[in-house]
């Protein structure tokens, strides 16, 4: 039997197929605060994270909510799906935001493993 935790991440990266929307998917979980599941980001600021234009990013922020994965509690503040919180760890975090720069990931963070089943 499959853990929760497990089908909701399979279903998230089928719904961020698309290489800009992956990259928002990325940046929320780089920086979504792992106990109280909040995100606080505008658009504006993930395109200077990510690279993509501030339209694309609101259209990726907007895509995610509409698939129940995260939703918007005010302007550029979001809450992040529990399930979804659950497969990110800190070391996760830290190696997303080395590679999100264009470094290499240093040896002593654990790389993103995603197992989808």
């Amino acid at each position: 039997m499959m853990n929760t935790a497990r089908i909701a991440t399979a279903a998230l990266f089928q719904v961020v197929a698309h290489k800009v929307d992956a990259k928002v998917l990325f940046d929320v979980l780089a920086h979504v605060d792992l106990q109280s599941r909040v995100y606080v980001c505008t658009a504006q600021r993930v395109s200077k994270r990510t690279g993509v234009s501030v339209s694309a990013a609101a259209r990726s922020l907007r895509k995610l909510q509409s698939e129940g994965f995260m939703c918007a509690v005010q302007n550029g503040v979001w809450i992040v799906e529990p399930s979804i919180v659950k497969t990110v760890s800190v070391e996760d975090q830290q190696a997303i935001r080395y590679l999100n720069q264009g470094r290499n990931v240093p040896a002593h963070v654990k790389p993103l493993q995603i197992t989808v089943k």
